[in-house]
């Protein structure tokens, strides 16, 4: 079953403008599930051919003029690599696609912004489209299925996640979620360049699922984990990279008395959080401690998928002061600046900090729960 993404239209309306299209996201987020609908609905001829198989990848790294391509593209108007990151020097070998044959359109794919960024963005630089597909958004399910059997399935998503194999398959989900993590996630960040300690990324990533929402600083991790902060670094980079965690920092107005340094990591996907920490625990037999940095993360990671799909780009952070009152989250945009305090329990709804509103009385304010999360995650503001 095929679920719309929301960038379908927004790359179907930039296509045959005489520039690259890139797609970035996890494995099995529905990069190629999504391309395929646009091909097919395009109508176009079109060639498709994947990194990570060998005789493909030998095919596009003897592609090294003009001639080559339109040996190869015949009369196909469309050209579609998937893990183009796997292709040496791919940004040159497109780059003579969208200079040389003007009635063709090469998409490419890529589970790593790392390495696919590294080999595309200097040779495409004026030549690109740039997207970005996560996995399934709540925007983007709730249109599906409707708000309501969408909000019905909340416990679902905190436990589950939202890989649309996890979405659409619920049989042996325990399974496909530890081989969605193990076989395809770590597959990717175990191989990038620069990981010479696996033992040391996986104990990371192992330690800001265990600790997800709490603040840390690179020089705590790297104690916990007996390694550097270069190193700690240089694997919270790929991480992000590799989009299964993102990171936010604190907000701070320069005033003696707010948090400036501190960070907070969250997960792309509560399934993968769950599958790192071990523990599907369903959610009536989880306590309130638990929930609470579960609930942080769905909200938080479907708020930056929102945000994402839409192309809006408020900055995110936190907020706290030395005397530890704090905000969940924030967005500042344009000069205005909007508050959220996140609560389970939807009986439980908090007033503004005064210590915040005395420093920003302008800033709106409010608390989602499990009762009108709805309207955080499909109003993005703009």
């Amino acid at each position: 079953m095929y679920i719309p993404r929301f960038l379908e239209r927004t790359i179907e309306a930039d296509l045959f403008k005489q520039k690259a299209a890139i797609i970035y996201g996890p494995r099995k987020a529905g990069k190629t599930t999504l391309v395929n609908q646009v091909v097919k609905k395009l109508a176009e001829p079109s060639i498709s051919l994947n990194g990570d198989d060998r005789r493909d990848q030998k095919i596009l790294e003897q592609l090294d003029s003009t001639a080559a391509w339109q040996h190869l593209i015949g009369n196909n108007r469309l050209i579609v690599i998937d893990e183009a990151q796997k292709i040496a020097d791919i940004g040159l070998k497109a780059k003579l696609v969208v200079d040389s044959l003007k009635d063709v359109q090469i998409i490419l794919t890529g589970s790593s912004s790392f390495e696919l960024g590294n080999r595309a963005n200097e040779p495409l630089t004026g030549r690109k489209f740039v997207y970005t597909l996560l996995p399934l958004s709540y925007q983007e399910l709730a249109a599906h299925y409707g708000s309501l059997e969408e909000m019905r399935a909340l416990d679902d998503r905190l436990i589950w996640g939202s890989y649309p194999a996890l979405v659409t398959d619920l049989t042996d989900r325990e399974r496909i979620l530890e081989e969605l993590s193990e076989s395809y996630l770590f597959k990717d960040i175990l191989t990038l360049e620069g990981v010479h300690k696996p033992t040391i990324l996986k104990n990371l990533l192992l330690l800001l699922a265990l600790q997800v929402g709490s603040e840390f600083s690179t020089a705590e991790l790297a104690q916990s984990l007996k390694t550097s902060r270069q190193t700690v670094d240089k694997y919270l980079s790929i991480l992000e990279q590799a989009f299964i965690i993102f990171i936010i920092g604190a907000y701070s107005s320069n005033e003696r008395t707010e948090i400036k340094k501190r960070k907070k990591a969250y997960f792309y996907d509560t399934g993968i959080l769950n599958a790192i920490r071990e523990d599907v625990t369903p959610l009536s037999m989880l306590s309130g401690k638990d929930i609470g940095g579960l609930w942080e993360n769905y909200l938080i990671a479907e708020r930056k998928k929102l945000l994402v799909n839409q192309s809006f780009g408020p900055k995110q952070y936190f907020w706290r002061n030395t005397n530890q009152v704090e905000i969940d989250y924030l967005e500042v945009h344009q000069g205005k600046m909007r508050a959220w305090e996140f609560k389970w329990n939807h009986k439980k709804s908090i007033p503004v900090p005064t210590a915040f509103s005395a420093l920003y009385p302008n800033a709106s304010f409010a608390t989602i729960d499990s009762s009108n999360y709805s309207e955080f995650l499909l109003d993005y503001g703009q």
